[in-house]
């Protein structure tokens, strides 16, 4: 994308994500090495569902797409590779023939591009849709230095493979009146059960950001999880 940006005549904004430096993958042997930057890429076939993501997005969605193979779903996924303009041709040509899509975005769910696809999508395609478009982002919050609560806000493997149309909320806010008058919230940093799953009091339910540290929330009886907090 890089030649095919520095040969056109108008200016382009490439961005470039840091976390594909250390990604390896083998190259055709080629002279000319242009692409078409203006059209987004099937990287993946697919008949039951069309997941549209690109940038850093991409490697984690293609792995997100070969676990959801193995439980028998068949993912398409769609590298958008330009967001100014976007290719509203393949999107709805894939969902023409998946008729349900996903939307994996590392920005916010709230005026997002992963909002701008939807809208889209509702406006030209809303008679092939089966079901609402999904989309699975980052918590909407600042960007923390600290590696592990970054790597936590972000969409992941795990959670692309069990998106749901009202998206994931790592971060969520609830209350610990347990810990005392001046330690009652804190943020979801990370479930460790899954929705409708039995679980007995003493339970590690999730893991928790305060203050700075993180501790591990324990059930204190037992009941079904519903993830309702």
């Amino acid at each position: 994308m890089l030649s095919t940006a520095l040969a056109d005549p108008n200016p382009v904004i490439i961005f470039e994500h840091a976390t594909l430096y250390n990604e390896q993958a083998p190259l055709t042997e080629c002279e000319n090495f242009a692409v078409d930057i203006h059209s987004a890429r099937v990287r993946r076939p697919g008949n039951d569902v069309t997941l549209i993501t690109y940038g850093g997005s991409l490697p984690k969605t293609l792995a997100a797409a070969e676990t959801l193979a193995a439980e028998g779903i068949s993912c398409e996924v769609i590298d958008l590779r330009s967001l100014r303009p976007i290719d509203d041709l393949s999107i709805m040509a894939s969902l023409a023939k998946t008729h349900r899509a996903v939307v994996v975005d590392e920005g916010w769910r709230s005026v997002g591009l992963a909002a701008e696809i939807s809208a889209r999508i509702t406006e030209q395609a809303f008679f092939d849709l089966d079901g609402p478009v999904a989309r699975v982002c980052s918590a909407e919050r600042t960007h923390p230095l600290c590696a592990a609560l970054r790597d936590g806000g972000h969409p992941t493997t795990r959670k692309d493979s069990s998106s749901s149309p009202e998206g994931d909320a790592p971060m969520s806010e609830f209350c610990m009146p347990s810990l005392g008058a001046d330690m009652e919230t804190g943020r979801l940093v990370e479930w460790l059960k899954s929705p409708r799953a039995e679980i007995k009091r003493g339970d590690v339910i999730a893991v928790v950001e305060r203050r700075k540290a993180r501790s591990r929330s324990r059930l204190s009886r037992t009941a079904f999880w519903k993830r309702s907090l």
